[in-house]
């Protein structure tokens, strides 16, 4: 328990995302195209709190078992290199900027 497939993961993803409607009901500003986004930003709400939870109980469940202490150290590994990559780009973007300038 605990441990979901990626197949899994996709249906919760496919569920939440078959429930928000897009939101094209503000062409026009009246009261029921108002009513409408309204409502749609409701149930979209409400679809994400539902996946969150889910998502984060597996992860905390995960974290509190003493065979899996080793997942913390990978969920820090794993931020790390994103955030690596993130300073990456950023500087790779900076710099050729500053290149094309001179």
């Amino acid at each position: 328990m605990g441990t979901e497939s990626p197949r899994q993961v996709q249906l919760q993803v496919d569920s939440v995302m078959g429930q928000v409607t897009p939101m094209v009901f503000l062409g026009e500003k009246i009261a029921d195209n108002c009513r409408k986004y309204q409502d749609a930003k409701e149930t979209t709400k409400k679809a994400m709190a539902v996946a969150k939870a889910t998502h984060y109980g597996d992860v905390n469940e995960k974290l509190e078992l003493r065979d899996d202490e080793r997942y913390l150290y990978r969920l820090a590994k794993l931020h790390h290199r994103q955030t690596e990559d993130i300073v990456s780009m950023m500087k790779t973007a900076i710099f050729s900027r500053t290149a094309r300038r001179h």
